[in-house]
């Protein structure tokens, strides 16, 4: 079993109107940037009710509270990571 036939990585989106499809297709949405302190991408999410896993940062951690549309993990630790994933 290979994670290409269960996850589709996408990269960059650089429309929004793009994000809006994706979005109707999605059921999670996992935001591991370790450059980018606060993703406007997790806030979207939570408006269209897709479950996000999210580094565990202040920016990040002021609009979300674990269990509330998300989790969040330990930057830079895959398997926190991981186990967030699945527990989603």
């Amino acid at each position: 079993m290979c994670i290409q036939d269960h996850v589709e990585f996408l990269g960059f989106i650089g429309r929004y109107k793009d994000v809006i499809k994706i979005f109707s297709k999605s059921q999670i949405l996992v935001h591991s940037s370790i450059l980018e302190d606060f993703g406007i991408i997790i806030v979207d999410s939570m408006s269209y009710h897709i479950p996000f896993v999210a580094l565990d940062i202040p920016p990040i951690r002021e609009v979300s509270k674990e269990g509330k549309g998300g989790c969040l993990f330990i930057p830079r630790n895959i398997h926190d990571l991981g186990m967030k994933i699945v527990k989603i």
